[in-house]
């Protein structure tokens, strides 16, 4: 990853509450039209944005909780994970 795009993505991704759903989009993980298909069964099943992801195939579990970390960790520190 670029220095420019990581730099973008801290930035961007702590703005107040950045959703995780569009943490993906803009890592390039998933595109908008996953994201509203995994929201909409995310809201049917009463599932998370990742169960949602996962059910649908587009992502694996280990996937979501590799970036769920990455998510977390940009939002607390700013900073790519070691």
């Amino acid at each position: 990853m670029t220095t420019m795009k990581l730099k973008s993505l801290v930035e961007e991704s702590q703005e107040p509450k950045m959703p995780f759903g569009d943490w993906l989009v803009r890592r390039g993980l998933i595109n908008r039209g996953q994201l509203f298909a995994a929201l909409n069964l995310a809201y049917q099943k009463r599932f998370r944005i990742g169960d949602a992801l996962v059910e649908q195939g587009i992502l694996s579990r280990p996937e979501i909780e590799d970036e769920a970390k990455r998510h977390t960790t940009f939002r607390a520190f700013g900073q790519q994970p070691a």
